[in-house]
């Protein structure tokens, strides 16, 4: 008699549980994890501003649900950045880290002047500026190999 009662309690409940939801349109409105706050931090205004529009194009749904990968794609585009870190802030927020590349010398490509960064990247530079000029057309890991070498040397870099 017992296990009777207590297997019609359960029916009973689940029966409420279901009929609950289904007929409550407020929880149907409602937005659960909308992506409502970006914050890039760490570059310029200029480049933060185009990182952030690149980031809006993709479809922000849920903070639950975001893929990394789109993220990385993203922000591995951009040359001036070294390293970065996404911080998701519930309900609704992300938190962008940027760490800026540093640049170590100047290369001449295809008659274009290019900063050589830290990250092993070249950005375009119209700019003179005080770093070592870099001869020939060497692999930047080539570059950036003999660059440790001179760091962990007693040589000083400039």
């Amino acid at each position: 008699m017992h296990q009777k009662k207590s297997k019609k309690i359960l029916i009973y409940f689940f029966l409420f549980l279901l009929i609950g939801s289904i007929n409550n349109y407020s929880i149907n409105k409602t937005e659960f994890y909308k992506i409502k706050n970006i914050s890039i931090k760490g570059l310029g205004d200029f480049e933060n501003s185009k990182i952030l529009k690149e980031i809006k194009k993709l479809d922000l749904d849920n903070i639950l649900f975001l893929k990394s990968n789109e993220f990385s794609k993203i922000i591995e585009k951009n040359s001036l950045i070294l390293n970065y870190k996404i911080f998701k802030k519930y309900p609704s927020s992300l938190e962008i880290k940027l760490e800026k590349t540093e640049f170590l010398a100047r290369i001449n490509k295809n008659g274009k002047m290019f900063l050589v960064g830290s990250n092993g990247k070249l950005t375009k530079s119209d700019s003179i500026n005080k770093l070592p000029f870099i001869f020939g057309q060497p692999e930047i890991e080539d570059f950036l190999k003999f660059k440790k070498i001179i760091d962990d040397s007693k040589i000083k870099y400039e």
